[in-house]
């Protein structure tokens, strides 16, 4: 009886271990081609840190994916958070002496205490001191993109960590298909970041009375020769927040270095960028059909979706400049984020809209 029993227990620990090398800890189901994108990440040889992280991320109509290499089991989730900016995975897998961690939304974390004891199980007790003087890869970082109501998906290997938006792959992802982004990326690129909300506290709340948005644009000519764009609605074009009844204009508030040959008018020299700051004008902002307790959301969805530079009139015939004169939606990066200016008080929006009061950040206008 006791033979049998020994013999069942050394049988459940290799199916044990048998189970945590393919599933992982939390007996969750990951998707398969997700596995099998990191899976490619450590059979291609790019890989030399001990582990690779797998971090999913919910946006408005896709499925992202980061696949970076690390040393550590912790996620830089990139969020200045003032308790943790860092989490734990949701599930683990073991690949050919590496470990893939996965971070999924909606999924419970691995608690450190387990993590900790498999790592020392597996790799050693010094596996911590070994994991910190491991060399890092620089080998960039790989996206999947997958869409939530249709089989397209992307994937691509960012080397040179440029935005997301210098992949003809990614582009489909960070606009809608017929969206001019798509269409005419290799004439003109228009980015968007730093937005600032500046508003008060009022009884609907801190976030609930804007009165005032900046941001930066920068426009990156990729042809061959001069491009111009006008910022002034009297003239060819301006920068708006467009959708459906709600619109908001803005104007140059900074132009930097740019180069303005009449009022409101740019040149971009061939295959350079400039960079606007544009602004509204300071009044209360006021969507309509929308109650003021979700006005944090409506600002968040119009950030990320809903910024366009707008044709206003024909350009003539007779006009020798190239100047652009087609509507173009303006996406900010991907996984960055914005800030409220609450009378004194900053405070950080991070991408899937949580906010955070910055602790100690004042600032003055």
């Amino acid at each position: 009886m006791r033979r049998s029993t020994c013999i069942l227990f050394i049988r459940v620990m290799i199916l044990s271990t048998l189970a945590f090398s393919c599933r992982g800890l939390n007996d969750r189901k990951v998707e398969p081609v997700v596995i099998a994108h990191a899976k490619a990440v450590i059979d291609s040889n790019f890989l030399h840190s001990p582990y690779l992280q797998v971090a999913q991320y919910d946006f408005n109509t896709a499925w992202l994916y980061i696949i970076e290499p690390n040393n550590s089991f912790w996620l830089d989730t990139g969020k200045e958070r003032v308790d943790n900016g860092y989490e734990l995975p949701t599930d683990l897998m073991e690949y050919k002496g590496k470990f893939i961690f996965f971070y999924l939304n909606n999924k419970k974390r691995l608690s450190e205490e387990l993590l900790d004891k498999t790592m020392r199980q597996k790799k050693g007790g010094n596996y911590r001191e070994l994991d910190t003087h491991t060399h890092m890869d620089t080998c960039g970082i790989w996206v999947y993109f997958k869409d939530k109501h249709s089989d397209r998906a992307a994937y691509a290997h960012r080397g040179d960590r440029q935005p997301f938006s210098a992949y003809p792959e990614l582009r489909y992802f960070l606009c809608n298909e017929q969206d001019s982004s798509v269409y005419y990326s290799h004439i003109i690129d228009m980015r968007m970041w730093k937005p600032y909300i500046y508003g008060t506290e009022n009884k609907y709340g801190k976030f609930s009375n804007p009165n005032q948005i900046e941001f930066d644009v920068k426009i990156c000519n990729r042809t061959d020769s001069a491009l111009y764009i006008s910022t002034r609605s009297e003239e060819y074009g301006h920068f708006v927040f467009k959708d459906g009844e709600n619109s908001l204009t803005f104007h140059v508030s900074d132009a930097g270095d740019a180069v303005e040959v009449s009022p409101g008018m740019y040149e971009i020299a061939p295959h350079t960028d400039i960079v606007l700051g544009l602004s509204t004008e300071k009044k209360p902002i006021v969507f309509k059909n929308i109650p003021r307790k979700k006005y944090p959301e409506k600002i968040h969805q119009m950030v990320y979706d809903s910024v366009y530079y707008l044709p206003t009139h024909t350009v003539p015939q007779s006009e020798k400049r190239y100047i652009w004169n087609k509507k173009f939606k303006v996406y900010p990066l991907y996984l960055s984020y914005y800030y409220y200016r609450i009378d004194s008080v900053e405070h950080t929006v991070y991408w899937d809209g949580e906010i955070e009061e910055i602790a100690g950040r004042k600032f003055r206008r």
